[in-house]
């Protein structure tokens, strides 16, 4: 009788995360929204193969950080990264190789 209760109580709250969505969510999709994210990047013909873009991803919450060529490189990256499913935001923390030296030498 226990064991069929047992059963009857895991079915049940196995049903309802499902409904929810809730079953599954955390580490295991936030690793293939990763990787998914970093595929997609890489075969983008419009970013360069020397950008140097790391992807985390908490919750379908992607950050993206590195250096990019130029500033239409770094947004392609963002935009590229909201088209993969499973990315709820992106944010964007890339930064265009070579404008914070020329920002340091501006300010000497």
């Amino acid at each position: 009788m226990r064991l069929a209760v047992l059963f009857l109580v895991v079915l049940t709250l196995g049903s309802c995360a499902t409904l929810t969505g809730q079953m599954g969510r955390g580490y295991r999709d936030d690793a293939n929204v990763t990787a998914a994210v970093r595929a997609a990047l890489a075969g983008d013909e419009n970013l360069s193969s020397g950008a140097q873009i790391g992807v985390d991803t908490n919750q379908g919450n992607v950050h993206l950080v590195g250096a990019v060529g130029s500033e239409i490189e770094r947004l392609r990256a963002a935009a590229v990264a909201r088209k993969v499913a499973g990315v709820f935001k992106v944010t964007n923390s890339l930064h265009v190789a070579g404008d914070r030296a020329a920002r340091g030498q501006d300010e000497s």
